[in-house]
């Protein structure tokens, strides 16, 4: 059978049938020219709540939007933009893959590997440091720390940041490259904690001509069970009193930053995950440092807000699931047998002391730790650069005293 394009997709699939197996249903109601869909869920008093519903732009239509906003979505953006709905969907698989297992499985289509595919399968091959040749940071020689120059100067990350984490970031460039081409990326190596060898890396190029740079990660890298580790401490992981937890490396560099300029306590375990969060990663760091105050750092956005609220639930042992949608975070607790536990949070007024109060949440040493007001992430704030997107405002911090939290082990 011929491989189906996106076209063929969009040609042969209605917005009604993507709804469908997304899991919408139909909502009924008089003087409506267009149908509305919805996904719903019954609480704890037997209440059907509405979570998400789109209205579809006609029965044999491609688009479909969320009124009040006027954006409007075919069936490509919808699965790119909304792709938690999906079954098909894992956390960090190749969207354009996740468009052709979707449309196939509507279609009743045979998989076939798809470009997407290969690479993913490519990428399970296991990460080798020797397929890389690696420049090491060093900070006696200035011909050597200029090479790392156009990576940190863009992030306004000073010598004195970069020297601080010398043994922790290298550039690394691809030895098996076909075309014999060598190029080089600033280069965070990730491990399992616990153990030293290097299982992958999280890679970012030289800034272009138009201000973008490149992000991703080595191939083969497992970051699933890996992390950027910058144990800054002097002492073995174990032992560890703070552990910092950010989206990528360069936020935990600029907050140190920040903090040293302060003259705020700097000495921590710096953790990377690369932008999503596992529970693996988080799994194996709370295993290896049983003693330590986690201070999570995430973006001050609405998926940083998930991961925090995630951590602070597996860090306590609950069975959950989570999803946000229309300005709500929803999550679902399954920690008890034969109970659901549904309990919404409106993101206009969410607080961690709200969240930790309605999931019954009782270790205060886990602290929500974002970035300043009014920025997305911590490079951010160290460029002095304000969000121009939507982001969560200060009222998502703790809000008790300092009074209040002297013996709960919060910094504010």
């Amino acid at each position: 059978m011929a491989q189906l394009t996106f076209n063929d997709y969009m040609e042969r699939i209605s917005m009604i049938d993507l709804l469908s197996h997304a899991g919408f249903k139909p909502v009924r109601g008089k003087g409506r020219l267009w149908p509305w869909f919805a996904q719903t869920y019954t609480d704890a008093g037997g209440k059907t709540v509405t979570t998400d519903k789109f209205m579809v732009s006609g029965s044999q239509s491609g688009m479909c939007s969320r009124p009040p906003e006027q954006k409007n979505y075919n069936l490509l953006s919808f699965i790119k933009t909304f792709p938690h709905y999906f079954p098909e969907y894992q956390p960090g698989m190749n969207l354009d893959k996740l468009v052709n297992d979707v449309c196939r499985t509507i279609l009743n289509q045979p998989m076939e590997e798809s470009r997407a595919e290969v690479m993913e399968r490519l990428n399970r091959e296991p990460f080798n440091l020797s397929h890389f040749d690696t420049i090491e940071f060093n900070r006696e020689d200035k011909t050597n720390t200029v090479q790392f120059y156009p990576y940190f100067r863009q992030r306004g990350i000073d010598m004195l940041t970069q020297i601080a984490f010398a043994d922790h970031f290298m550039l690394a460039a691809n030895n098996q490259r076909k075309d014999g081409k060598v190029h080089y990326s600033l280069c965070f190596p990730y491990q399992q904690p616990g153990f030293d060898k290097i299982i992958g890396m999280e890679q970012r190029g030289k800034p272009r001509k138009d201000g973008t740079t490149y992000k991703g990660m080595a191939l083969g890298t497992d970051s699933t069970n890996g992390l950027w580790i910058a144990n800054l401490t002097g002492k073995p992981l174990k032992e560890a009193k703070k552990v910092m937890w950010f989206e990528s490396a360069y936020d935990a560099m600029a907050c140190y930053q920040i903090m040293r300029k302060a003259k705020e306590p700097v000495k921590a375990v710096y953790v990377s995950t690369g932008g999503s969060v596992s529970k693996t990663q988080v799994a194996h760091m709370l295993e290896h440092t049983p003693e330590a105050e986690h201070h999570l750092c995430f973006d001050r956005d609405k998926a940083g807000l998930m991961f925090s609220c995630n951590f602070m639930m597996q860090k306590e042992g609950r069975n959950y699931s989570s999803t946000i949608s229309d300005g709500t975070l929803h999550f679902v607790d399954r920690t008890h047998e034969d109970q659901n536990d549904h309990v919404d949070f409106d993101l206009k007024t969410f607080s961690i002391e709200d969240f930790r109060e309605k999931m019954e949440l009782k270790d205060y040493r886990t602290v929500f730790h974002p970035c300043a007001s009014g920025y997305k992430d911590w490079n951010d704030q160290l460029l002095d650069k304000p969000s121009e997107n939507e982001i969560l405002g200060s009222d998502v911090g703790e809000k008790e005293s300092e009074e209040e939290t002297q013996g709960k082990g919060i910094k504010l």
